[in-house]
């Protein structure tokens, strides 16, 4: 009875070793997957800010090509036509009796060539250049 006694407290103190080990794995596990949900975590507000910075910078994008378009109907309009019919007013005056100028300026005239395709074919790289020194001569007001 003795000996089956101390078997039984052998076994029990081996099961309660092995419980206490899979205790402290579990505990391990758990701490490891905390810290990979804090990351998560971590990793989708970085990613919701850059979403939202993202968006805010697109939404100024198409404000600013709204812009752009509204600019390039409004030249391809062009002084003196008639809301885009393509023929000038009688006396060439607008609905409060001024007077307008038939000539464009150079910005109009440079737009109305480009954006109608009438200027004479050139590289890609001018046209590029002469859009950004058309955009900066507008953005600084010269």
């Amino acid at each position: 009875m003795e000996y089956r006694l101390e078997d039984q407290a052998k076994q029990c103190m081996a099961v309660e070793k092995e419980c206490l080990e899979i205790e402290r794995e579990w505990k391990k596990r758990c701490e490891c997957l905390e810290n990979e949900i804090s990351d998560w975590k971590n990793e989708y507000e970085i990613l919701k800010s850059k979403g939202d910075r993202l968006r805010g910078h697109l939404s100024r994008t198409e404000r600013e090509l709204y812009g752009i378009l509204q600019r390039k109907y409004e030249l391809t309009r062009g002084p003196g036509r008639n809301s885009g019919s393509g023929t000038l007013n009688n006396n060439n005056t607008s609905w409060d009796g001024t007077t307008k100028q038939l000539n464009a300026t150079k910005e109009e005239k440079y737009y109305q060539d480009e954006l109608l395709g009438t200027s004479q074919a050139r590289a890609p790289q001018e046209i590029r250049q002469r859009r950004m020194l058309a955009n900066l001569t507008d953005f600084l007001g010269i």
